[in-house]
């Protein structure tokens, strides 16, 4: 595969990587033959949304949470796929202490009606099931003042080019992907594998295909090898 110029990497513009998956399926022209510029885009979508689903860390939002008072279990706000950490007490009258995660089955051991304590605005404890990844609960209940920082990560911005087919030559479109430049790569290999696996049925295109998927996926088994010993990446040991 030929490799990304620097500028390329740097700037993670979306119109260069479609360029770069044309130059490599040889459909060069303005608005694609086989393979429109608008397949390619939406390609590129589909490959951002299956980065994060496989490493929710690649696209995470950091913000302070007003979480639901009176009650242990919150839920993060609707942009969000799923909890990454609740990191500490942020209110003007908390004492801005940590929060730290433990297990459910040592509050309901240690603390049965942890559920119904009396609020507070320290929050102590969080726990949290990646079987329910958008909801988690807090100990003690916070009251109406409280306040927490959380992390949690988000589906990127759908990309779209205006007029994409048919102003490809003249267009100056400098809009950016929603990943980490780090990610590029693997972004491609997603959109070649779409690509060819159009085409199985001709002879090469299915092995091209398979080839590209295996790519994406060793591109993410990297880098969480990478950062496996990073406690917040426990969510993101899907790929194997």
């Amino acid at each position: 595969m030929p490799p990304f110029f620097l500028s390329e990497i740097f700037m993670a513009i979306a119109k260069s990587i479609i360029t770069r998956a044309k130059t490599i399926l040889q459909d060069t022209s303005a608005a694609g033959t086989r393979w429109p510029n608008s397949e390619l885009q939406g390609w590129l979508n589909d490959a951002q949304k299956e980065v994060v689903l496989y490493r929710p860390d690649a696209n995470t939002v950091n913000e302070e949470f007003t979480p639901t008072a009176n009650a242990s279990k919150q839920t993060i706000p609707s942009s969000g796929l799923r909890l990454i950490e609740v990191v500490r007490n942020t209110a003007a009258t908390s004492d801005k202490s940590a929060t730290r995660m433990i297990e459910r089955s040592i509050m309901d051991d240690q603390v049965p009606y942890w559920h119904a304590t009396t609020a507070s605005v320290n929050i102590e404890h969080w726990v949290y099931d990646e079987r329910d990844p958008k909801n988690f609960y807090v100990y003690p209940n916070p009251s109406s003042a409280t306040r927490i920082e959380i992390v949690y990560s988000t589906v990127p911005a759908e990309i779209d080019i205006v007029n994409i087919d048919e102003t490809w030559k003249t267009a100056a479109n400098t809009t950016h992907i929603g990943l980490d430049d780090i990610y590029v790569n693997a972004i491609l290999d997603f959109m070649l594998y779409r690509a060819y696996s159009k085409d199985a049925e001709y002879a090469g295109n299915a092995g091209q295909a398979q080839a590209h998927m295996i790519a994406f996926a060793n591109a993410l088994n990297v880098k969480t090898n990478a950062d496996s010993s990073s406690a917040s990446l426990r969510v993101s040991q899907g790929v194997n």
